[in-house]
């Protein structure tokens, strides 16, 4: 039989972490989660760990989905001020003052 448990990690800083910090952290997790297989086994008798496979299944800094919308308002902030005013009078036929 094979049971796969989830765990999550999620750090909470406030700057950048040296990749060299996060590799050491994930190695500490996954030595600790080996070291724990024995004890599990002796606290429940009949219990075999066969194996232990640790993996990571996503590595990810605040929302990519906000960083995009953040970085592409930013750049064309300009070409706003023109587009949306010019899009709303075609869409309704409604004059936009320009502001």
């Amino acid at each position: 039989m094979e049971i796969r448990v989830s765990h999550k990690i999620e750090y909470q800083v406030e700057r950048g972490v040296p990749v060299a910090d996060l590799v050491a952290s994930l190695l500490a997790t996954e030595q600790l989660l080996r070291d724990t297989a024995p004890l599990l086994q002796e606290c429940f008798p009949g219990l075999t760990i066969e194996k232990i496979e640790v993996s990571v299944g996503e590595i990810s800094e605040g929302s990519l989905r906000e960083l995009l919308f953040v970085t592409l308002f930013a750049a064309f902030q300009k070409d706003l001020d023109k587009d949306v005013p010019a899009a709303i009078e075609q869409l309704t036929g409604a004059h936009v003052p320009a502001g």
